[in-house]
């Protein structure tokens, strides 16, 4: 007997084309636990009033006009363990669901891709060039080089690894379906396929439909290259318009005219894929007028970061104050966070192609070339590697003019610190720099510039604020303000009661400043002394193998786990089941640190009492009410200490943590927090205009 299967089926078209998609997907073949959900994108309600067959149902989400968006919110509507992604304008074969299981999936599958056959209804130039290139193969592209993948076209997911590696990216266009297939193998999970699991593909009937859908692809595949180097390099040009030629003057000698026709076909979509790389990735934006407070950007270097949780609760308790906030970022994390961009209108500059760079540096160098040359100028300032060109910098200063941003707030004095500082001064917008912990202590970048031409800087504790005025100087250490990076007490609270076990609980990095690797250690010594504990290290990173290695050798098999903590969901049901928090953080090597760790925070809002090393910013965090600080890289003290709590009566812990929740609810509340943002920039403000005068 094979699985249930939930059916996701993107849409977003006319009232005519859901009839037809429902007469097309009404044939499947599907039992009683299977469900085949319709996810309508575009918003026209095209399925209104339409009958629609047993176990089908029509999920809206036009928030965003996104394909990847819409199937990713079918897949958090889906019920079943394996999700089936099948284009709207496909029509699948009756078995398509058994076809998949004919063979089973290997317990490690993640993905399995079924035939997309090209079948035209009209014998158009473009239909038959298609049909005969084959355009859409699934066994061609599980042999890319940088990984097999297969395409949302048709394509069966197990929905514990879409959930793994966190579903589609979203806010792209195209390239989405490769990329996540690229993810899950990184991660592990393998990639098959099904001949006999089929849909039929309708190709596009004319040569300008089928140059849009071949430049879209084309721009997938530049953003794909973007995000992954080496992932989709662009062919090379000139050899492909040869391979076109030589097949044309094959078929003019002896005279084939359709091999001629079809060899000029190569060469317009050769062409058309040069060109196409050249354009954007990005799905549309929506634009939201300004909070009663102002318009607020916050720039940073990776969006949605799991291990950065607190730029999130930032931007959710200034909207809550009234603020219109939007996020700038580089990049999309590798893994990325489900669903956890989705309040704010978010631009990434791994979506914009060099066609809109260019065109907005055009009209940058038209409406402000004095500013031009200033920030050309200055770059002399900036580390190299952060000196991004500025035709890079010009989307970045139009979108600050164009939204009518009032300020920008940035999250690390890295490389978003350059780009906003620098975007800032051409749009006249401007700039406040919140510094963390790498980029002070491990790779500062032109730290002191950056203190130094920001309107004010952000110290997440009393540690950080100390170093950072000294590294700002007497001139400038009256700009750095003390603003704690909060915690919501309401989201991040107990569902159950406190367990009183022996499970203690270690999220974070798989980095050298966690001192995971002496936590394993401590370990080690708590079992040897009769007091083992079941211990989870929750992450991932480049230390993973250095940790499972040391699981190993200590014999901590059966005792340890380390899973990967997929998104904050995860990680507060994590903190719900602990009896104890250990966080034994160290100055690393490099001189790389935390500051204040938000997932300390987090577990006394959880109630959960920590042990932590006596380091950084801990101690203003950590008190003898709902904790203990050893000394740190100290495995001896920290078995001791988690020891010595685990020993305390269940009602005493569970009173600690009550404590500690007391505790980060007065000194750590987001909202208070984001009020202290708010009173700093209307000061900055108040206290002198922008380098620039908005025009």
């Amino acid at each position: 007997m094979r699985p249930a299967v939930s059916v996701v089926v993107p849409f977003a078209g006319s009232r005519e084309q859901a009839v037809r998609l429902l007469a097309a997907f009404a044939r499947l073949a599907v039992e009683e636990a299977d469900e085949v959900l319709v996810v309508d994108n575009g918003g026209a309600g095209g399925f209104d009033g339409l009958e629609l067959p047993p176990r089908f149902e029509v999920v809206l989400a036009d928030a965003e006009r996104s394909s990847y968006y819409a199937r990713n919110r079918g897949a958090e509507s889906a019920r079943n363990p394996w999700i089936l992604f099948v284009d709207g304008d496909c029509r699948p074969v009756e078995n398509l669901i058994d076809a998949y299981f004919e063979a089973p999936p290997g317990g490690l599958t993640g993905a399995v891709g079924g035939r997309i056959q090209t079948v035209a209804s009209e014998s158009t130039l473009a239909a038959r060039w298609a049909t005969a290139r084959s355009l859409v193969n699934q066994a061609r592209s599980l042999q890319l080089a940088f990984g097999p993948a297969v395409a949302t076209g048709n394509m069966l997911v197990r929905r514990a690894a879409f959930e793994e590696v966190g579903g589609f990216a979203e806010g792209i266009v195209s390239g989405g379906d490769l990329e996540l297939c690229w993810r899950l193998h990184g991660g592990g999970w393998a990639i098959e396929y099904r001949e006999r699991a089929a849909v039929e593909h309708p190709p596009k009937a004319t040569i300008a439909d089928l140059r849009l859908q071949i430049a879209r692809w084309a721009a997938g595949n530049a953003w794909q290259e973007r995000h992954l180097p080496g992932s989709s390099p662009p062919p090379p040009l000139a050899k492909s318009i040869a391979r076109a030629l030589l097949g044309g003057l094959r078929g003019a000698f002896p005279l084939r005219l359709e091999s001629a026709r079809l060899a000029f076909v190569d060469i317009v979509v050769a062409l058309t894929r040069a060109l196409g790389r050249l354009g954007d990735n990005a799905a549309p934006r929506s634009i939201h007028p300004a909070g009663a407070a102002g318009s607020i950007v916050v720039f940073v270097d990776v969006f949605p970061a799991v291990s950065e949780s607190f730029v999130a609760s930032e931007a959710r308790a200034l909207t809550k104050l009234g603020w219109r906030v939007r996020i700038e970022a580089a990049a999309r994390p590798r893994v990325p966070l489900l669903g956890g961009s989705r309040e704010w209108r978010v631009d990434w500059w791994e979506d914009q192609g060099p066609v809109s760079r260019i065109r907005a540096l055009i009209r940058l160098l038209a409406r402000h070339p004095i500013r031009c040359l200033i920030d050309l100028a200055g770059r002399r300032h900036w580390p190299t590697a952060e000196a991004m060109p500025l035709r890079g910098i010009a989307p970045l200063a139009e979108r600050l003019s164009e939204l009518g941003d009032d300020h920008v707030h940035v999250h690390f004095a890295g490389p978003a610190a350059t780009h906003g500082l620098r975007a800032g001064r051409l749009a006249g917008v401007p700039v406040s720099v919140a510094a963390h912990a790498y980029d002070i202590y491990a790779g500062p970048t032109a730290l002191a510039e950056k203190l130094g031409r920001s309107r004010f800087v952000a110290a997440s504790c009393d540690y950080t604020r100390r170093d950072l005025e000294a590294i700002a100087g007497p001139r400038h250490a009256g700009k750095v303000k003390r603003i704690v990076m909060g915690v919501d007490g309401e989201h991040f609270r107990r569902s159950r009661p406190y367990p009183g076990g022996r499970h203690v609980v270690a999220i974070g990095r798989y980095v050298e400043k966690k001192g995971f690797i002496h936590l394993l250690d401590a370990a080690a010594l708590l079992r040897d002394r009769g007091g083992a504990v079941r211990l989870t290290i929750a992450g991932d990173g480049p230390l993973r193998s250095l940790l499972e290695r040391r699981v190993g050798e200590l014999g901590l098999g059966a005792s340890v786990e380390l899973p990967r903590a997929p998104g904050p969901a995860w990680v507060r049901g994590l903190l719900d089941r602990a009896d104890l928090l250990a966080m034994p953080c160290v100055v690393a090597a490099d001189g790389d640190r935390d500051s204040m760790p938000v997932v300390v925070k987090e577990a006394l809002a959880m109630a959960v009492p920590v042990v932590t090393s006596d380091e950084v910013g801990l101690p203003e965090m950590v008190k003898p009410g709902w904790g203990r600080l050893v000394a740190p890289a100290d495995p001896e003290a920290l078995a001791g200490a988690i020891a010595a709590l685990l020993e305390l009566p269940a009602g005493e812990r569970a009173e600690m943590g009550r404590a500690g929740r007391a505790f980060v609810l007065e000194h750590c509340d987001p909202r208070r927090e984001a009020g202290r943002l708010t009173e700093a920039i209307r000061a900055s403000a108040s206290g002198g205009a922008a380098p620039f005068a908005r025009r």
